[in-house]
């Protein structure tokens, strides 16, 4: 009895005590990986894997700067190739590669190339309908059940438009607009849907940009879209600066956007700013996990990860990154992501638990973990892919 007493003195109570935190002891497990056919064609970070049923879908786009960018999907439990989508109105210069936001109703994945939508059948890569009515456009689409939103700009930029789209169907109609005023030209990013009270309403950014002075301003606009209504607009930038203004995320009634060199947390109902943040400049990224906010580091400008509290921006951890990385993916208080190298990261220290380098690397110099990564949550699946192949992993 006294040696057992001893043993967990001196060796299992130091072990307790120096492991608060749960670490990997291992690489993830590599279920499949797909390499590229002998058309030279190459992943390159075109989109974030999509998980719909039994498929995972990637974006694939050769070493030619001008080539399209088809969709590929595979059979996300063991690799099968099931289609292929490469309906473009051009032979060229068509890609995902920015956008970065994409829309999916039931099996109608929605994307966006500038002034150019796609609806694809997911089932068998089949075009549900295409449309290219406009000269520019955004290349993110967002949407609420049935209905997507798209931002469009006249030919001059003299007008920016916000169009609702039927993801059945294509058919679509001009909601919102904003024209140029004292030189200004409306950069309007894609507005968030949401609904209250069995309304929709549209949270929209827009950054005002004079092309002849380089002055610039932000502004944040609720409207009310059942009532054709605007409930506010408010300048949410820094007077000082002159930058670009997020894509808000909504949060527990709060919506949260980055502009210049700040974070805001702005109550939607009535504009009143809760609380506002100082950051690097830039906010490239906004996720919540376990009621926390994360700052990614997804964007050259900003290669600070940080940690917040959501109900008063006060910093739970802040870590700085060598260049840029993916977004954000979450698993079991776990952050992933990829910068070369695959990272798993303790979600609630912020410290590094595993570097995980591509296991094709030392062959080749291109295979290495481009910034695109997804978790399946049912099956703890990890999809990412190098300049050469796709991967499943299987998360320890």
């Amino acid at each position: 009895m006294r040696y057992l007493v001893w043993f967990i003195l001196l060796v299992l109570v130091p072990i307790c005590c120096n492991n608060q935190y749960a670490v990997l002891t291992s690489h993830p497990l590599l279920v499949w990986k797909t390499a590229r056919e002998a058309n030279n064609r190459n992943f390159l970070s075109t989109i974030k894997p999509i998980i719909y049923n039994d498929i995972v879908v990637y974006s694939e786009k050769s070493l030619a700067n001008d080539a399209n960018s088809p969709l590929v999907a595979y059979n996300k439990y063991t690799g099968e190739r099931l289609w292929r989508w490469n309906d473009f109105f051009q032979k060229s210069h068509n890609n995902f590669r920015q956008a970065r936001q994409r829309y999916r109703f039931k099996h109608i994945l929605i994307m966006a190339h500038s002034g150019r939508l796609y609806a694809i059948n997911l089932k068998n890569g089949a075009t549900v309908w295409k449309t290219r009515d406009a000269v520019y456009g955004n290349n993110s689409v967002t949407g609420i059940n049935n209905v997507i939103f798209h931002v469009h700009w006249k030919y001059d930029y003299s007008e920016a438009i916000i169009y609702q789209i039927m993801a059945e169907t294509g058919e679509r109609q001009q909601v919102f607009a904003v024209s140029r005023e004292d030189g200004f030209v409306p950069y309007l990013k894609t507005p968030i849907p949401f609904l209250y009270n069995n309304e929709l309403f549209l949270a929209i950014t827009n950054t005002r940009y004079q092309p002849t002075t380089h002055q610039s301003f932000n502004t944040l606009t609720v409207y009310n879209s059942t009532k054709n209504k605007i409930l506010y607009t408010k300048r949410v930038d820094n007077p000082n600066y002159d930058g670009s203004i997020s894509t808000p995320v909504m949060y527990k009634n709060y919506l949260y956007v980055g502009a210049d060199n700040a974070l805001y947390c702005i109550d939607w109902q009535n504009g009143h700013t809760r609380w506002q943040k100082s950051i690097v400049p830039g906010t490239a990224g906004l996720h919540f996990y376990n009621n926390r906010l994360y700052v990614g580091a997804e964007a050259s400008f900003n290669n600070t990860w940080m940690c917040l509290n959501p109900d008063n921006g006060g910093v739970i951890w802040q870590k700085k990154r060598s260049g840029t990385c993916s977004s954000m993916a979450f698993y079991n208080n776990t952050i992933y992501c990829t910068n070369n190298n695959l990272y798993a990261i303790d979600a609630t220290t912020g410290n590094v638990l595993l570097t995980y380098p591509s296991p094709d690397e030392q062959n080749n110099t291109s295979a290495f973990f481009d910034s695109t990564i997804t978790i399946d949550a049912k099956t703890g699946y990890l999809y990412a892919n190098t300049f050469v192949n796709a991967y499943c992993f299987k998360i320890p």
